[in-house]
């Protein structure tokens, strides 16, 4: 077979096209994902923290109910429903996205019927003056990826979806955290009305005693009024108490999608203890054990798609046609008269004013966008980690030093009251004494309360495998 003039042009022509996109195409784009690790260091401790578990989350709170409001949550909560439904819009973008990889096929019917007038009249259908064209065909289209870009642009918005993923899941450790932040605030709130009730009543037998010590002159109007004082001001802190339970329990229910005034049973009575962990750093699977973590790194490899897309927008486009049909005049012998052709079209963008040079720049910088948030995302988890450790260690410690200072006061007050029974003392010792007293119980339970919080902190920032176990809500509601 020998090539004409014309033909050997075009056939040089189109090789010429492809091989100045083979050499565009060798200007690859970086790749800022493969280097990530260079940009931060990585945690590399290999110990485990032993306390906080990855495959259920905070379990060592030992809270049944807490489990069980923790499941609803991840079941009726409306942020975390709307998480997931971004989640569906990410995957049919992407499905959207891969589509392109496919040919694209077209169906079309069309039939005409035109009349032309002879000598001024308008002829009649039938009357041999009109024109009838009937067509039944297929078209399909396919651009042939030769340089990646369709596969790129697919590749980026699967990563996207994944990304969106994970920042569900992401939400869902959030969400949990702040369900148990809220259980715990109901059960110390109990705990502080409980112990203000015991102040109170503990004030009043002294508010007697003293009253009874004023009639037989033993004590003076002042030490009455002083008396008095103390217990309005613990029926101040238990109303507030009292307050602070119900805001608690409101938050609780919409965490759980419920309204305020839906019912939120908190079984527990007492904040649990907290058992002490072991020295540990940050683990060194922080990067697969925290979905934010993976969501920017995702980002990042989607970022790092968009670019190479865009470097190979710059590059010749191959277009392949086809096209078989019928057509007639008549349209009972449409089937006779088949009819087919087939293309190829090469097409290469020679001047856009800088404009694809400048999507590139543009993807490229998007691109070191992420690159750098991911570092800062990676570098915040690996502070969270290290703060919760450290502010429950100091917790712990606290927490020892107000029990000593709780059996100091307690001393302190009865040796108070025996000088003042001998008459060897004056009430205002007594009254400060356990003011004391009072203010490091109270003191006591926000400190409890306060390493609850720290240990929800730390599950929290650890993360762990359990997360991926959750499963979408918004799937229940659409087989109800």
């Amino acid at each position: 077979m020998t090539l004409s003039r014309n033909n050997w042009r075009t056939f040089v022509w189109v090789g010429g096209v492809l091989g100045a996109g083979l050499v565009l195409w060798g200007c690859s784009s970086p790749r800022y994902a493969e280097t990530s690790d260079e940009i931060v260091e990585q945690p590399n401790d290999t110990t485990t923290i032993e306390g906080v578990g990855t495959e259920r989350w905070c379990s060592d709170f030992g809270q049944s109910g807490l489990d069980e409001m923790v499941q609803r949550a991840w079941r009726d909560n409306m942020e975390l429903k709307a998480a997931w439904a971004r989640l569906e819009r990410a995957q049919a973008v992407s499905k959207t996205a891969s589509s392109s990889l496919w040919p694209s096929i077209e169906a079309n019917a069309d039939g005409s019927y035109s009349n032309r007038a002879f000598g001024g009249q308008i002829p009649t259908p039938g009357s041999g003056g009109g024109e009838a064209f009937w067509e039944l065909s297929t078209a399909a289209s396919y651009e042939v990826d030769i340089w990646g870009k369709i596969r790129h642009r697919a590749k980026a918005a699967e990563f996207s979806a994944q990304a969106t993923e994970a920042r569900a899941r992401a939400f869902a450790i959030t969400l949990t955290s702040q369900v148990a932040e809220a259980w715990f605030d109901v059960v110390a709130q109990r705990e502080r009305i409980a112990l203000l009730e015991r102040q109170s009543e503990v004030s009043k037998d002294v508010l007697e005693i003293t009253r009874q010590r004023l009639e037989r002159g033993l004590a003076e109007a002042v030490d009455v009024s002083q008396q008095e004082q103390n217990i309005e001001s613990l029926r101040a802190r238990l109303a507030e108490a009292k307050g602070r339970l119900k805001t608690s329990r409101n938050r609780l229910a919409v965490l759980v999608g419920q309204s305020p005034e839906g019912q939120t049973f908190v079984d527990a009575e007492q904040l649990p203890r907290i058992e002490p962990l072991a020295e540990a750093g940050v683990p060194a699977n922080l990067i697969e054990r925290r979905p934010d973590v993976r969501a920017a790194h995702l980002q990042l490899k989607a970022a790092d798609e968009r670019t190479a897309a865009a470097v190979a927008d710059r590059l010749p486009t191959l277009q392949l046609t086809a096209q078989i049909g019928f057509q007639a005049e008549q349209l009972a012998r449409i089937f006779k008269q088949l009819f087919w052709s087939v293309g190829a079209g090469i097409s290469q963008s020679i001047f856009e004013g800088g404009r694809l040079n400048a999507e590139i720049e543009q993807s490229e910088a998007d691109a070191r966008v992420q690159l750098y948030e991911y570092a800062q995302t990676l570098l915040a988890a690996m502070r969270e980690v290290r703060n919760a450790l450290d502010l429950e260690s100091s917790e712990r410690h606290r927490l020892e030093r107000l029990e000593q200072q709780r059996q100091m006061a307690e001393r302190t007050l009865e040796l108070a009251r025996q000088r003042y029974r001998a008459g060897t003392g004056d009430y205002l010792r007594v009254l400060t004494s356990l003011q004391d007293l009072q203010a490091v119980e109270r003191t006591l339970i926000e400190s409890r309360r306060q390493q609850v919080s720290h240990r929800i902190s730390l599950c929290r920032a650890l993360g762990g495998s359990w997360v991926d176990s959750v499963e979408s809500s918004i799937a229940n509601d659409d087989e109800e």
